[in-house]
């Protein structure tokens, strides 16, 4: 067996914990008096240490047993051809090492899309919760209550809405998707409304899925800051931190 081969062979079995006491001894006072085996033992620390910390085991072993076979495969006596093999599998394990930081940070990306997180947040604002609802309910009101929001927008037209029917007109545009418009009635609702409450809650995930992350964010946090608000336990640090993320 080369030298060279045989250096490696040995490497593994150190950085693998193969050595028993007296070996690991001799080959590590071995070390100290060989600069270039020192080096070469660094190498694939640190390549082994990369895929370790980030990489499966099963990727580990596959790489491991790829340098095994290539080892026993490929013998020539020169010293830069072990170098060659430590660079190509520092090469390699780096490269592995990117494409799963690369695969990590897409899922990630996709994740935290604006609109994921608006669905995983929304909740649907009952009319049982609303302030004075009986018989003498608006055909605002009415209309939203059977889910008729194209019909609530229409009856906005009208005059002589309540703060309750513009509010329930604002989420009637949220729901059928016109966000502009949504959040331009949200913004007057919460401006001055026994309703503001809930329109902060509903204004940040229209800011959210038009993409106003800054507007987005500072509602959210003005609810997950406040105890008391009645929103507080749905915007939760985890959701304010990956919004944040999305400026």
């Amino acid at each position: 067996m080369d030298e060279s081969l045989h250096n490696n062979q040995t490497i593994i079995n150190y950085l693998d914990g193969l050595m028993n006491p007296e070996e690991q001894a001799a080959f590590e006072k071995q070390m100290t008096q060989d600069p270039a085996l020192k080096e070469q033992v660094e190498s694939l620390r640190v390549a082994v240490e990369a895929v370790r910390q980030s990489a499966t085991r099963e990727r580990v072993s596959t790489i491991h047993q790829e340098m095994m076979k290539e080892l026993k495969t490929q013998q020539s006596p020169a010293k830069v051809t072990g170098i060659s093999r430590v660079l190509r599998y520092t090469i390699g394990a780096a490269a592995a090492v990117l494409i799963l930081f690369i695969g990590i940070q897409t899922f990630r990306y996709l994740s935290n899309t604006p609109g994921k997180l608006y669905n995983e947040t929304f909740v649907d604002y009952s009319l049982s919760s609303v302030r004075g609802a009986g018989d003498n309910a608006s055909l605002v009101e009415n209309d939203y209550r059977t889910q008729a929001y194209n019909d609530v927008i229409k009856d906005a037209s009208k005059a002589g809405l309540s703060q309750k029917d513009s509010f329930l007109v604002a989420i009637s545009y949220l729901k059928t998707g016109n966000l502009p418009t949504a959040i331009t009635w949200l913004e007057q609702v919460n401006a001055s409304s026994p309703f503001a409450k809930d329109a902060q809650f509903y204004l940040s995930l229209a800011y959210l899925k038009n993409k106003n992350y800054s507007e987005a964010l500072g509602m959210m946090r003005i609810i997950r800051n406040d105890a008391n608000h009645p929103y507080h336990e749905n915007i939760s640090g985890e959701l304010v931190e990956k919004v944040r993320k999305l400026q």
